[in-house]
This record gives C-alpha cells, structure tokens and sequence, in this order.
C-alpha cells in the first residue's frame, strides 16, 4: 500500500477517527480534528460525560460550549 492510500481519505474528506477519552486531552483532540472535516467519534466511560458533549456542553476549558455544540450539531 502506497503513502497516498493512507492519506486519500483524510483528504476526500471519508476518514473516521475514533478517539478514546474525552477529558482535557481527548475533546480538545477530537475539536481540532472535527474542525478540519474529520468525523469524529468520541468515546468515554463516563456516560453523564457523553451526554453533556453531547448536548454541546463542555467541562474542559480549552474547548468552550459554544464551540463543541456547533461541531455536535454538524
């Protein structure tokens, strides 16, 4: 498999990334990445965790509400 097969769907915009923990260094990780197009799907044990990111609400401070509700609703 060549370099550009790995790199294709980054760039078509069909990569997934999965990403486990969504505290101070997963959700601003899965930010920036849901920013550049990547989809994003973020995984946590804690499930009242989930559903505040989920509704858009952030506890970590680098990743205002605002912010994470906007890539949510995306």
């Amino acid at each position: 498999m060549g370099e550009n097969e790995y790199i294709k769907p980054f760039l078509e915009g069909s990569a997934k990334l999965g990403i486990a923990g969504q505290g101070y260094v997963g959700l601003p990780l899965a930010e920036v990445f849901a920013a550049s197009g990547i989809h994003v799907l973020g995984f946590d044990i804690d499930e009242d965790r989930v559903a505040r990111i989920n509704r858009g609400e952030s506890d970590v401070s680098d990743v205002p509400s605002a912010r994470l509700k906007e890539l949510v609703e995306q």
